[in-house]
């Protein structure tokens, strides 16, 4: 799994926000916007996974897009050329 500048630089200052990352065409959020995301999908399941940068980090991948930009439609949504951010989710 490849964890970009940009994911580590978001997620190190991450305090309320879900930052949802495009990785091969598949949904991923990692670290702190993992552990906001399971809190309103419990059944979503949170995995350790060693990156590239050789730490561990959480992660959630593969979901459902769709429902969750429907879910968390309530929430301020930031959208650029590099992720999806709803704001203090939390």
């Amino acid at each position: 799994m490849i964890i970009t500048d940009l994911i580590r630089a978001k997620e190190s200052i991450n305090v309320s926000d879900i930052h949802i990352f495009l990785q091969e065409g598949t949904p991923v959020v990692f670290d702190s916007s993992a552990i906001y995301l399971q809190l309103h999908f419990p059944e979503m399941e949170i995995k350790s996974v060693l990156c590239g940068d050789r730490r561990h980090h959480k992660l959630i991948q593969g979901f459902d897009l769709e429902q969750v930009l429907k879910r968390m439609a309530q929430y301020s949504c930031l959208v650029d050329d590099e992720c999806i951010s709803f704001m203090k989710v939390v």
